[in-house]
């Protein structure tokens, strides 16, 4: 079974732009930051340009997924005092060491951060989700529902405490 999952979120949080930016890229502290369903999360390699290649091992409920994601560290954005990054899952390539066993058909999402002035800084989580799973749909579609808000709100709310940060 298939699953499309669509989730969109945005805050204005107050805090320290670059601080925001710098925790939502470094991809080998998600665990230890809290992450949720995150049990390990690595850089696999740097580069070409400001791309970077992360490795990561989801597990909530009955599904896991061990996969690989190509993130776009610095796109394009023409909103002056913005940053944003993208990402999206690829498939394992030969040099790389870690299982390729998916949860996902289709997994893609992006940040974007702005800096509205006096400390508030605008932030906006988006990331589709194709799930595979041997559940039964209507039991997983009960899961995800529910589990997509808790776990961004989470996901915005580790961010914005970075953002704080002394």
């Amino acid at each position: 079974n298939d699953l499309l999952y669509v989730a969109d979120a945005s805050a204005v949080v107050m805090g320290d732009l670059q601080k925001l930016y710098s925790a939502a890229i470094d991809f080998e502290h998600y665990v230890s930051l809290g992450m949720p369903d995150l049990k390990e999360s690595y850089v696999v390699e740097r580069g070409p340009g400001d791309s970077v290649i992360t490795w990561s091992h989801l597990s909530s409920f009955a599904q896991v997924s061990k996969h690989y994601l190509k993130v776009e560290i610095s796109p394009r954005i023409s909103t002056p005092r913005a940053l944003g990054l993208r990402w999206t899952r690829i498939e394992r390539r030969a040099p790389w060491a870690y299982e390729d066993n998916s949860g996902f058909n289709d997994f893609f999402g992006s940040w974007y951060m702005q800096h509205l002035g006096k400390g508030a800084v605008y932030i906006r989580y988006f990331l589709v989700a194709s799930v595979r799973s041997e559940l039964p749909p209507a039991l997983v579609d009960l899961f995800m529902q529910g589990k997509l808000k808790v776990s961004i709100r989470k996901v915005i709310r580790i961010l914005a405490e970075q953002g704080k940060a002394k």
